[in-house]
């Protein structure tokens, strides 16, 4: 790697080093953001879409930085408790969500790798509590790990 920049939100975490790119990818790309369309070989958005709301959004904007042929890998959680900040934790996604939010933005998924859960008490839980999981599915993961290219 010759070269990478930091894009975050102006001030995103109390410890966080400031960013070379100010993005919100919940809101509408800036000019300076715009000035990178097409550039970047690769985009890495990690533990990042929790704290999306606007997530169609976050996908046009990844899909219009990235470079023709690039790769852009993003972590989405499926089910993770409610942490800090609280009044930002939004959403978490499924493999039905992902796939159209990928498609809708025009990436291409090369890979979906489930995160999955260590602990077998997930799965007892939905047993216990009678929840209507989907039959002949696994239901170990907390989230996936998802390969795109443009």
């Amino acid at each position: 790697m010759k070269e990478y920049k930091i894009a975050d939100l102006a001030s995103p975490h109390k410890d966080s080093p400031k960013p070379d790119i100010v993005l919100d990818l919940n809101k509408k790309m800036t000019y300076e953001v715009m000035g990178y369309m097409g550039i970047p070989d690769v985009i890495f958005c990690l533990e990042v879409f929790d704290y999306i709301y606007n997530p169609v959004n976050a996908m046009e904007i990844l899909y219009k930085l990235l470079k023709p042929g690039g790769r852009c890998y993003i972590s989405f959680p499926s089910q993770y408790p409610l942490h800090q900040p609280v009044e930002d934790d939004a959403l978490r996604y499924m493999p039905g969500g992902i796939k159209k939010l990928a498609d809708h933005a025009g990436f291409q998924i090369v890979s979906m790798t489930p995160r999955k859960m260590e602990s077998p008490y997930f799965d007892m839980y939905i047993r216990a509590e009678r929840l209507r999981a989907a039959k002949h599915h696994d239901h170990t993961f907390s989230g996936w790990l998802v390969e795109l290219t443009r």
